[in-house]
């Protein structure tokens, strides 16, 4: 349930700042598509809801992981982010960016979530603007825009992973556990084993006074082991390849303020 509640929230937020046209009936959103993104989304209009029941019943797309729209949505916001202007109806004439982006840390398990940094363009500081505010027509300052936005977004992404350090070591503990089990459960064994076998050469030597016998099952116990090692060493390597990780900080829109 709570993944679903970010994949909904995480959608619901590209179609707001992206300015779609959005309407919801009885957990089904209508999304009318602007024209200049009807050749990407391949489509006017968008139906659908994140309910299953929901959609069974009324024949519309299930947004889920692996569904065509939450594929499109993530690509574009891979590539591009949408940016919206907004302003106060009586300002103090200072800018603010607004970035919007979606954290999704994935492996043997996922872990995402939402936020948003506002930054102040021409302090370089971060703000934290709590008021809703609605788009407008604005002229802002290309001048103060082109100095300090590629500043001002490097402040935001380093902001963004120090709010997302619990998130981030939580699933790193989390990843970190699930590989210790397997690491446990498939590959402690043939240490196990390994050391199994340096106990019988011990134990051979000791009991046994025939040199080439004893001579004959230390070779032979050796090829043993070393076998093992190799089946270990592959094992492990299947693991990591099992257990790697990706952490991806996605710009998904921008919103430049003017407060």
């Amino acid at each position: 349930m709570e993944l679903e509640n970010k994949i909904k929230d995480f959608v619901l937020l590209f179609f707001k700042i992206s300015e779609f046209k959005i309407n919801c009936e009885n957990e089904i959103y209508f999304v009318d598509i602007p024209e200049k993104n009807q050749n990407y989304f391949q489509k006017s209009r968008i139906i659908f809801t994140f309910d299953e029941i929901t959609a069974n019943e009324n024949n519309c797309e299930l947004i889920i992981p692996g569904s065509k729209t939450l594929f499109q949505i993530i690509n574009l916001c891979n590539n591009k982010g949408p940016v919206i202007k907004k302003d106060y109806p009586n300002s103090n004439g200072y800018y603010v960016i607004r970035y919007h982006f979606f954290v999704y840390f994935s492996g043997i398990s996922n872990s995402s979530q939402l936020f948003t940094i506002d930054v102040d363009l021409e302090k370089l500081k971060i703000l934290n603007v709590n008021d809703a505010l609605e788009p407008r027509i604005s002229t802002f300052s290309s001048e103060l825009f082109s100095k300090n936005i590629t500043k001002s977004y490097l402040l935001s992404l380093e902001e963004l992973k120090n709010q997302s350090t619990t998130l981030k070591n939580n699933f790193l503990n989390s990843c970190n556990d699930a590989f210790q089990l397997d690491y446990n459960l498939f590959v402690q064994r043939y240490d196990d084993e390994i050391s199994e076998y340096d106990k019988s050469i011990y134990e051979k030597e000791k009991n046994f006074s025939d040199l080439e016998k004893i001579k004959k099952y230390r070779f032979d116990t050796l090829d043993k082991i070393k076998n093992l090692e190799t089946i270990k060493d592959e094992m492990i390597i299947n693991l990591q390849k099992k257990h790697k990780l990706s952490l991806d900080y996605n710009l998904i829109g921008s919103e430049i303020l003017l407060i």
